[in-house]
């Protein structure tokens, strides 16, 4: 189930990967719940952005964004959550202000092709890392590679 709250009262279902902000709050993908969660090093839970168990594609707010299977998880220079978000097949950013936007892919459509936010398409993105230049680089696991979001 999905619930917020702290220590062992909050829910999860299939947490998939976790990052760790510059405050040192675990940021989790809860893939099954279709949300993107915060666990303070007090470990209080909340929802940083989506709603909880339900799935859908949509930016927005992070009371209104929707996820859809949520895998992997990164943090930038700047405390933007990169997510791949697996089943809408693409990469989304969620600011430290819980803004959820699309930063690479066309939601729900699968495929592959390089291009720029709105032409790349990506089949299943899961794992998601930042290098040193700030590039987001995708592992494209239906696609079977590895790709690179500048």
């Amino acid at each position: 189930g999905h619930k917020d709250g702290e220590g062992v009262s909050a829910r999860f279902q299939r947490p998939s990967r976790v990052a760790v902000d510059g405050d040192g709050s675990a940021i989790v993908t809860d893939m099954h719940n279709h949300c993107i969660r915060k666990v303070t090093p007090q470990g209080v839970v909340s929802t940083l952005a989506g709603i909880g168990g339900q799935s859908g594609y949509k930016d927005g707010d992070k009371n209104t964004a929707k996820f859809s299977c949520p895998s992997g998880v990164a943090i930038d220079a700047d405390g933007n959550v990169i997510v791949t978000d697996f089943d809408n097949h693409c990469i989304r950013r969620v600011t430290p202000q819980g803004v959820v936007s699309t930063l690479a892919g066309i939601g729900g459509q699968s495929g592959y092709k390089d291009g720029d936010k709105n032409t790349a398409k990506f089949s299943c993105p899961s794992g998601v890392a930042i290098d040193a230049d700030g590039n987001v680089i995708v592992t494209d696991f239906d696609n079977h590679c590895i790709r690179r979001v500048t």
